[in-house]
């Protein structure tokens, strides 16, 4: 399995956990970091 990275930071999965989410049908990843912002604009 191919690593993921983060759709804003880059960062893959061996820097910080990520969490799969869908943005218009796509499954993308976030990390935990960028999260929040996502989230709060």
């Amino acid at each position: 399995m191919s690593e993921g990275k983060c759709m804003n930071c880059e960062a893959g999965s061996k820097d910080r956990p990520l969490v799969k989410i869908e943005v218009d049908g796509k499954e993308e990843r976030v990390c935990v970091k960028c999260l929040p912002a996502l989230i709060h604009g």
